[in-house]
């Protein structure tokens, strides 16, 4: 019960920052860009690890879903698709991805 409420605030929270207009939030360090990646490896790690005891696999295609989801809803909004938020929202995935893959391998051989 407690992971599904984790995941349904970090979603809800994820979709109001990136679907809310931009004149809401203060820029970050290295622009709008940078936001896409630093938000997406947000949700990434976090949603790998509330779900590390599922299949890496179904997590990661969810993950990726979600992103893709959010970025073409906000042509309903006040903010606009482009293709360079998709692809930096993508970096951000990858990079979570491969530091959640690598805390991971670290701590299995820690334990042996």
């Amino acid at each position: 019960m407690i992971k599904i409420f984790s995941t349904l605030v970090v979603g809800l929270l994820y979709s109001l920052i990136m679907l809310l207009p931009r004149k809401f939030f203060l820029q970050v360090p290295g622009g709008d860009d940078a936001g896409h990646i630093y938000m997406s490896f947000i949700l990434t790690i976090i949603s790998l690890y509330i779900f590390s005891d599922k299949k890496i696999e179904i997590n990661l295609i969810i993950i990726f879903a979600f992103l893709t989801l959010i970025e073409f809803l906000q042509v309903l909004t006040t903010r606009n698709f482009l293709i360079n938020d998709l692809l930096f929202n993508f970096v951000g995935y990858i990079i979570a991805t491969l530091f959640y893959l690598i805390s991971k391998f670290i701590k299995t051989k820690l334990q042996n």
